[in-house]
């Protein structure tokens, strides 16, 4: 059975604070571990339909501190299109969102699994947005911080990772995959063995 997951990297600023690096510089880092460490490893091991990437919410627009949007606006649009030019040679890339003028959508193949990013969305979006099997979100808290509530289905599993996003590895997302794959999909007369 194929899995849609919704991941949240969450914790830059705390990360900056730690390293006393700039919140420009932990969004770099952010990246690079977003594609390195989670969306091409977890697609390439696991059988994911969807991997949606919540980027910034319409209330981040209106309540984030002016310099610190500043900064992730200047890193995100620098690198969004690297993001989804290193994407698209495994997956559909999307953008979801009205932030940007006109939406990205480059398709690698028809049966190739999809990556979509969030950018400037609302919690009360629906349109183009499902349920999800596996809502993730790094850094120690567990909460929608603006994305879509239709995201959440009865069956929605939520889990909260402690390791600040740009801290984490593959090996992390690998123990959630592998508990939810052991929760849910296990050998029984009436449910044949499937994989995550």
């Amino acid at each position: 059975m194929s899995l849609s997951i919704f991941y949240t990297p969450d914790g830059h600023r705390r990360f900056a604070e730690e390293e006393r690096i700039s919140i420009a510089s932990s969004y770099r880092t952010g990246v690079n571990v977003l594609v390195e460490e989670i969306i091409e490893p977890t697609i390439g091991r696991f059988s994911i339909k969807r991997m949606d990437i919540f980027c910034l919410s319409n209330r981040n627009l209106f309540n984030r501190d002016t310099g610190e949007l500043d900064d992730w606006l200047s890193v995100g649009i620098e690198m969004l299109n690297g993001v989804v030019e290193r994407c698209s040679r495994f997956a559909n890339v999307k953008t979801v969102g009205n932030f940007l003028d006109k939406n990205i959508s480059v398709i690698h193949s028809p049966e190739s699994p999809t990556v979509r990013f969030f950018i400037g969305n609302s919690i009360e979006d629906t349109e183009d947005i499902e349920p999800v099997d596996l809502f993730i979100r790094s850094g120690g808290q567990l909460r929608l911080s603006g994305a879509p509530r239709a995201l959440l289905g009865d069956n929605t599993e939520l889990c909260s990772i402690p390791t600040l996003h740009p801290r984490i590895r593959f090996d992390e997302i690998c123990k959630v995959l592998d508990v939810y794959g052991s929760r849910y999909f296990r050998h029984s007369d009436n449910n044949p063995s499937r994989s995550v």
